[in-house]
């Protein structure tokens, strides 16, 4: 059902009614046993594994609506306490703008919070350069990405990022505006085993534009 559910997403054609129609019948034994704990609960994280990475948990209904509108939710590959983050306006930052995924340069706004950020039209970076960059506190890409057999990747002009050249930035939080990227298992464990934190990334294609300018 997921799977099912997951294929439709990724086309824009999951209504309300697809969801409830593939997911409806797993809210009992989802979250009857715990009910009492995910009301008390400030977020909810699931936890998740190579089969599992594609299947939208957060939108099986608690109490009749689809728990990421209650509670905030993250998935990990292994159990986390959940702690408060500092945030620095100290911080250093990498945003990368595809004019065709990214027409409005929502992107550049890093540029406002974290003014050590270095900003890039993907016009005026190649691989090299960019496997020269140093470690980023932050990661932003707005960049097309698919995950293929050969592993998650985005375009950079005619050349691909894969896991390894965005993981070896050891960053924070890495945001990728690029589709399915949050879709890929290898691409988070390559993350993790680079000390990065945190990851936000689309486990669906997103639509050019609309998504990085907001």
């Amino acid at each position: 059902d997921f799977t099912k559910l997951y294929r439709k997403l990724d086309k824009a054609q999951a209504t309300r009614a697809v969801v409830r129609e593939r997911l409806g019948r797993y809210e009992q034994p989802f979250y009857g046993p715990v009910a009492a704990l995910v009301d008390a609960a400030e977020q909810v994280q699931f936890i998740i594994d190579e089969h599992t990475i594609r299947y939208a948990f957060d939108l099986v209904d608690f109490k009749g609506r689809p728990l990421f509108l209650q509670k905030p939710v993250s998935y990990s590959t292994a159990r986390r306490r959940p702690r408060e983050r500092a945030f620095s306006p100290d911080w250093s930052g990498l945003a990368v703008s595809d004019p065709s995924a990214d027409p409005d340069r929502g992107v550049a706004f890093l540029r406002e919070i974290l003014p050590g950020t270095t900003y890039y039209d993907m016009k005026d970076l190649d691989l090299e350069r960019f496997r020269a960059i140093p470690p980023k506190d932050i990661t932003l890409l707005s960049l097309h990405g698919a995950v293929e057999t050969r592993g998650a990747n985005m375009d950079l002009n005619k050349e691909r990022l894969f896991a390894g050249d965005v993981a070896r930035l050891g960053s924070r939080i890495v945001y990728l505006d690029s589709c399915q990227m949050g879709a890929s298992y290898p691409l988070l464990a390559a993350l993790r085993e680079q000390g990065n934190a945190c990851l936000v990334a689309p486990l669906v294609s997103n639509e050019a534009g609309d998504s990085s300018t907001k």
